[in-house]
């Protein structure tokens, strides 16, 4: 089984890419990484004299992850390889990861495998496993396995969202076509999700959680720290995406999931009168793009997007 990986960079803080890089560079037969039209370009061409064997494909502009992505899906089919790690630029792989991962590859319609993700800043400490695996409804794109040619035949990632929810929909066309989403739950990526503010007292609440396992407690200790306009753009793809796939999904059950995401955003984050009106601009937004028809090869089953 041929695999490699690409890593999609934009300003990226060299030191961390370089750990990045060193980190599954001999796990891979090959490396790609996707520029995004950086400011600090030419610090990237200087690190990647070090790694010859990685070649690194230049946009003139910001493309987007969804572009990116398939660029990089592009350049592994045309030289012959059957699945890729995608990555962003600050994720650190596991050793092994390409070895852990490639026994799972021989199950049946399996699409993409993921390791465990999390943000070691904002996950309950008693988090408990329950299995060596796990199919999953969906992943984010950073340390996910994807099979190129199925990746292909269900129309590559849906360029018009850009960055946010860009994996999610992904999934969402997996699940619909009949293929799974499985994680591998001993794999552990620790991922950084935006900024967080952690609370004056995050001590105390720390240790209330742990006593009582109320989890509560633990989110007490940090607060989100929420850009406006990265809001508006979520807002207004997970709308697209309620949009595209209404006649697949419970639409109630995934509006109203939606309507309390946004009700957490606004009591949780600061300004909040910027937060709502980017939440409005981003509804708005969301029934104002045109909605790509669904692909669906043979099978389709009623599914939850969030």
């Amino acid at each position: 089984m041929s695999a490699y990986a690409g890593i999609v960079t934009y300003h990226p803080e060299i030191a961390r890419l370089k750990c990045n890089i060193e980190a599954i560079i001999n796990q891979v037969e090959k490396l790609v990484i996707f520029d995004n039209c950086s400011d600090n370009i030419e610090e990237l061409e200087q690190l990647m004299i070090q790694y010859p064997g990685a070649w690194l494909i230049k946009s003139e502009e910001n493309v987007g992850i969804a572009a990116a992505f398939n660029n990089i899906l592009r350049y592994g089919q045309a030289i012959g390889m059957e699945w890729v790690l995608l990555l962003d630029q600050d994720s650190i792989c596991p050793e092994h990861m390409i070895d852990e991962y490639i026994p799972y590859t021989k199950e049946p319609k399996v699409a993409i495998i993921s390791p465990l993700v999390i943000d070691r800043r904002r996950a309950a400490r008693d988090m408990k496993i329950k299995s060596e695996t796990q199919e999953i409804n969906n992943c984010v794109s950073s340390g996910s396995f994807v099979n190129i040619s199925i990746c292909q035949g269900l129309g590559l990632f849906e360029e018009k969202l850009f960055i946010d929810v860009v994996d999610y929909e992904y999934c969402m066309r997996v699940r619909l076509n009949g293929y799974r989403v499985l994680r591998v739950n001993g794999l552990v990526l620790d991922q950084e999700f935006g900024n967080v503010a952690i609370s004056k007292h995050a001590r105390t609440y720390q240790k209330l959680a742990d006593k009582t396992r109320i989890r509560l407690f633990h989110h007490l200790a940090y607060s989100p720290v929420y850009s406006p306009a990265r809001v508006k753009l979520t807002i207004r793809n997970w709308v697209y995406c309620i949009r595209k796939y209404k006649r697949f999904s419970h639409t109630w059950k995934e509006i109203c999931k939606l309507i309390k995401g946004c009700i957490i955003i606004i009591v949780r984050g600061k300004f909040q009168f910027k937060l709502a009106a980017s939440i409005l601009y981003g509804v708005k937004s969301g029934f104002s793009l045109e909605v790509n028809p669904v692909k669906i090869e043979q099978y389709h089953v009623k599914i939850d997007l969030m």
